[in-house]
């Protein structure tokens, strides 16, 4: 589709299709009143010419009978009649013919039986019977149209008396076409007339037709034969009935044409007119846009003229507004001290001087605290006091407000190399009393210090703010920006933000390592332990990137994931012959966390075999209203509880006993050195004859040698894993380690029995 954009050409184009369209509008108004009226106009001529010529038939009809009745009345004309005077009755007859102008004249008997006649063109034998039928008839049939061999003629007959009917005298007429033409002649209009034998299936409305080329109209006229009727058809052609009014149509259609190329004209100068001056608007919008101050001049004494007038004052204050825009939007507007953006530019312009230069950021630490006690009006007066402060420190070339209790300084080192020396004696000042308000405030800072050569500003005082965090992190009251460090931080983000598409890979996967009663030696559980290979990366650890699941909230989707592949693994444990209870790690964030819950219930309805929930026994200290909750929610749906890791933090005997635990597994850092260390041994003893009163049983985790296994055992451990007993493995490998133990339990009963029988 054309896509018209000038406005002088839209204008045009809509000016020109209107006075166009009204054109035509007229045109065919036009076109139908003269259509109209000149077929009306035709019409009542035609009417009133089929009128004229079928009088004109009549009466020259009338004519020919009244004077043929003249020569039947003559005396001697009968006489010849009677007497069968031929000669003399065609001598008569041919008299009577030239007198009346006519073709034909014949003496006929009362059976249509011609006796004599003179000229031509006689329809006898069309008459003959009518003759017959109608010859002792008081009434004779008025004179009319007869057809004969597809010609017409005007004919009648008078009979002929003496005194009884002796026979009849029959006049003929050819109906020519110049007897048409000398009718036509009358007319007012160039008809065209002719007369035809009325047909069966024609009927005779009384109304003029219009054809495709003609206007016809259909007149009955006198016919003599009764089953034969005659019509007159008059037809006039259309073109020659418009043709008064073709001037007039062409006259109007070229003046629409001429019309519409001056209105198309007329528009396209208005509208270049008023293009003009909304073209240099539109350049001044542009120049606006783009960050420019335009005017227009227009002196067109219209609303133009207004329309630039009130679009100088706008391009103005837009202006204004945008230097005050552009000058707050480097300002804090609390404080109104320069802000990052203004320390940005500030260090950008450093940069084209010095190829070197120092960036601090400067944190007021507790800051918020202090906002707190002594409102944000104050606050405020003290973040421009610190502001002033490190501005008048002779190193500080630049410094602004970076975030809330955050400064950011710049540091010329062509006037002290010293960076450590420098920042100490920023320090130094700032760490003064403060007096705001009538308000003694101290106050400590740290710094974070950015060494930069040729870096990018918003990198620089990106680095720096890391730094500051890296020192806040340290505990120290400076820190220089560690790339390494940082490099670390981001990897791990990474990490997490790859976690949840490995697990939708099935990257992530659960090995299986089991647990023994320390009694019997068989296995009577398992703990599902999650593992990671990435194919780019390798295998990760569950040691890095577990504590960052529970840091970046993404441990509970793994948690969900273990379980259910637990779940599901041990459907296919119990299908190979063995019931072993399945221990899974809940994270201390997960307890208590009511979503968790519930999601985690939704599995375990689908669980085959006993469930195990290892827990820490902190994560109740954190919220243990809601955390006890999650416990009995677990503990009803029948789900052992464990207290995992029992040893490595503060443990809280006030939690313990409250716990619905029935397991308490012994942290493995008191069980690799069971073997060597008397006091780790008294620790696990103690912390077994603890368990045990409280009605728990005990496991150890990090078995790694024989001699820990007995030890343990002896101290009346019920349960231990490590990697002495079996490392943790895929689920099918587990089946067929279970499938190997039970063969050699089985067969250490035998040899047992044995032994006993022989005995």
């Amino acid at each position: 589709m054309l896509k018209i954009s000038r406005i002088s050409t839209k204008l045009g184009l809509v000016y020109a299709g209107l006075f166009a369209a009204m054109m035509i509008t007229i045109s065919v108004i036009t076109y139908a009143v003269v259509t109209n009226r000149a077929m009306s106009i035709v019409s009542d001529e035609i009417v009133a010419s089929s009128q004229v010529f079928s009088h004109l038939f009549v009466d020259r009809g009338e004519d020919i009978r009244s004077d043929t009745e003249l020569q039947v009345r003559d005396f001697g004309f009968r006489s010849a009649i009677t007497s069968d005077d031929l000669p003399t009755i065609n001598s008569a007859l041919e008299t009577l013919r030239q007198r009346l102008q006519v073709d034909g004249l014949a003496w006929v008997d009362p059976d249509g039986l011609q006796l004599g006649g003179v000229g031509t063109y006689m329809p006898l034998s069309e008459l003959s019977e009518q003759m017959a039928e109608t010859a002792y008839e008081d009434v004779q049939p008025a004179p009319g149209v007869v057809f004969m061999n597809g010609q017409s003629m005007l004919s009648g007959y008078v009979p002929v008396r003496a005194p009884n009917l002796i026979g009849f005298v029959v006049f003929s007429d050819l109906i020519t076409s110049a007897d048409i033409a000398e009718i036509v002649e009358l007319s007012p209009i160039p008809l065209q007339v002719r007369i035809e034998p009325l047909s069966a299936d024609a009927g005779l409305t009384g109304l003029v037709e219009r054809t495709e080329a003609d206007m016809l109209y259909r007149h009955e006229v006198p016919s003599l034969l009764r089953d034969k009727p005659a019509v007159l058809v008059l037809t006039y052609p259309l073109n020659i009935a418009f043709a008064p009014y073709r001037v007039l149509l062409f006259t109007l259609v070229f003046i629409s044409i001429i019309g519409t190329l001056l209105i198309t004209a007329a528009s396209w100068w208005i509208a270049q007119r008023l293009a003009r001056p909304v073209a240099a608007l539109a350049a001044a919008a542009d120049k606006v846009r783009q960050g420019s101050e335009a005017q227009v001049s227009l002196q067109t004494g219209d609303e133009l003229q207004d329309l630039a007038t009130a679009f100088n004052h706008m391009s103005s204050e837009v202006r204004q507004r945008e230097i005050e825009i552009k000058r707050r939007a480097r300002l804090d507007l609390e404080t109104m001290l320069p802000n990052r953006l203004a320390f940005e530019e500030a260090l950008q312009n450093a940069a084209e001087v010095s190829e070197q230069f120092v960036v601090l950021a400067i944190g007021i630490e507790r800051f918020s605290e202090i906002r707190g006690a002594i409102g944000f009006d104050a606050s405020s007066d003290l973040l421009v006091e610190v502001y002033h402060r490190i501005q008048t420190h002779p190193q500080v070339k630049a410094v602004a407000l970076i975030t809330a209790g955050v400064f950011g300084a710049h540091l010329n080192l062509a006037q002290s190399g010293d960076v450590k020396q420098a920042v100490q004696t920023l320090r130094e000042s700032l760490n003064k009393t403060f007096s705001i308000r009538e308000i003694t405030i101290d106050i400590i800072t740290t710094m974070g210090v950015n060494p930069v050569a040729n870096g990018a500003p918003a990198i620089a005082l990106k680095q720096a703010m890391i730094a500051l965090d890296q020192a806040y992190s340290a505990k120290t009251w400076q820190a220089v920006y560690d790339d390494q460090k940082y490099l670390q931080t981001s990897t791990n983000l990474s990490l997490m933000g790859d976690l949840l598409q490995a697990m939708e890979a099935q990257h992530v996967y659960v090995e299986y390592q089991p647990k023994f009663d320390l009694r019997s030696g068989e296995v009577i559980g398992v703990e599902a332990l999650v593992r990671w290979h990435d194919p780019v990366r390798g295998k990760i650890y569950p040691d890095a990137f577990i504590p960052l699941a529970e840091e970046t909230g993404h441990i509970e989707n793994l948690t969900l994931y273990v379980l259910a592949h637990s779940i599901q693994a041990q459907k296919q444990i119990l299908r190979h012959g063995f019931d072993l209870i399945l221990s899974i790690n809940v994270s201390g964030r997960l307890v208590g966390n009511t979503g968790f819950s519930e999601k985690a219930m939704s599995y375990v309805q689908d669980a085959a075999g006993k469930l195990c929930f290892e827990i820490t026994e902190t994560a109740v200290m954190e919220n243990p209203d809601a955390a006890m909750a999650a416990l009995d929610v677990f503990t009803e749906a029948e789900i052992e509880i464990s207290i995992d890791d029992y040893g490595s933090g503060l443990s809280s005997l006030a939690y313990l006993k409250q716990l619905p635990a029935s397991e308490l597994k012994i942290d493995k850092a008191f069980v690799l050195q069971i073997d060597q260390s008397k006091r780790d041994a008294m620790l696990v003893q103690s912390t077994v004859n603890l368990a045990h009163s409280l009605g728990m049983k005990v496991t150890a985790e990090g078995i790694e040698t024989a001699t820990a296994q007995s030890l343990l055992a002896s101290m009346g451990c019920d349960i231990g894993q490590g990697y002495h007993l079996a490392r943790p493995m895929p689920i099918e490998r587990l089946i067929g380690f279970l499938k190997t133990q039970r063969q050699a339990h089985n067969q250490l009963s035998q040899d047992s029995a044995t032994v006993n029988h022989a005995s």
